[in-house]
């Protein structure tokens, strides 16, 4: 057996028991539902409030106009957008997305950790709502 050359007998067993720890907690993870809503979310429970950014669509008209937003690496953020039909909002870079619909506002929360420019769209109508300058 390859660990008994390798591990001499005295540590053998507590590598073993990790590893074979290790093993199982990986295999224990719960798997996602398939069939249940996307995660929109990347930022952690116990975090600092975030910074909320909201626009509203309605028809073609995107409120405020659509313009850049200038953020911090590390920042956490909260996109919220109301509309008056139903439709996906999408964050480019970080394949975030969420539905709006009337009534219902999409709400994607998550930390700004790349920098770079990305654009908030909405799929349905392809309205850029604004760019993000992650910097």
């Amino acid at each position: 057996m390859i660990v008994q050359l390798l591990v001499p007998r005295p540590i053998r067993t507590p590598v073993l028991c990790a590893v074979a720890a290790t093993l199982l907690t990986g295999c224990a993870a719960e798997e996602a539902d398939p069939s249940g809503p996307r995660p929109t979310s990347r930022a952690g429970a116990s975090a600092p409030a975030a910074r909320e950014l909201r626009v509203a669509v309605t028809g073609d008209e995107v409120t405020p106009p659509p313009g850049r937003h200038a953020v911090r690496v590390g920042e956490r953020l909260r996109i919220v957008v109301t509309a008056d039909r139903t439709e996906e909002v999408h964050v480019h870079g970080y394949d975030l997305a969420d539905r709006a619909a009337p009534g219902r506002p999409a709400a994607i929360d998550f930390v700004a950790d790349r920098p770079g420019l990305y654009e908030v769209e909405t799929h349905g109508s392809h309205l850029v709502l604004f760019q993000l300058a992650v910097r």
